[in-house]
């Protein structure tokens, strides 16, 4: 009974033009006369960390239990972005339980990340819930990456560390109780 008398002011509110749209309809991102309009990425790209290099722009975003695993964009001005790469080609290679075969992942996988550019090369890290925290690099954004290697197995994080490059060569976490992480060719391992 309580339906029936709902659907009377919806149908009157839908007469003047009051209904909840349910999707945006209008072209978002760049406007093509100087001007843009929120959102500026069409898709659900979660958890976005962006750096400057030059005068290009680059972020990645956080890919879940989706494989392949962090997406890798490009800029020019913030507005328009490309989909240049993915930094894990397949989860699996972090933990066989992140295969689609048994759907007992959902919402596990990588998550939010740090892109940083030193030393003429671009560096991404990320963590999983179950699985700790992993690395890789590439000298060119759109790839290929170096296989990822794990650089902390530990359970129950989902923030990565935010390394920051210091003249030294060093990254240090934000996170004060993870101390540094040392690079040093292929062994980066926390101190």
């Amino acid at each position: 009974m309580t339906s029936l008398s709902v659907l009377p002011v919806l149908l009157l509110l839908s007469l003047f033009g009051l209904e909840a749209r349910g999707q945006q309809t209008e072209q978002w991102g760049d406007q093509g006369n100087g001007t843009y309009r929120n959102p500026v990425l069409p898709q659900n790209f979660s958890d976005l960390d962006a750096i400057r290099v030059g005068n290009d722009y680059y972020a990645i975003s956080s890919t879940m239990q989706y494989s392949p695993g962090m997406a890798v964009l490009h800029s020019k001005d913030l507005v328009s972005w490309e989909l240049l790469s993915h930094v894990a080609d397949d989860l699996t290679r972090i933990s066989p339980h992140l295969n689609w075969d048994k759907m007992n992942s959902y919402g596990k996988g990588i998550w939010e990340g740090s892109i940083r550019y030193y030393n003429n090369k671009f560096w991404v890290y990320f963590g999983t819930s179950d699985d700790g925290f992993f690395m890789s690099s590439a000298t060119d954004p759109a790839g290929p990456w170096e296989p990822f290697h794990q650089l902390w197995k530990v359970q129950g994080w989902d923030e990565t560390a935010v390394p920051s490059a210091t003249t030294t060569g060093s990254f240090i976490s934000w996170q004060p109780s993870l101390g540094s992480i040392r690079k040093t060719g292929k062994n980066t391992t926390f101190s």
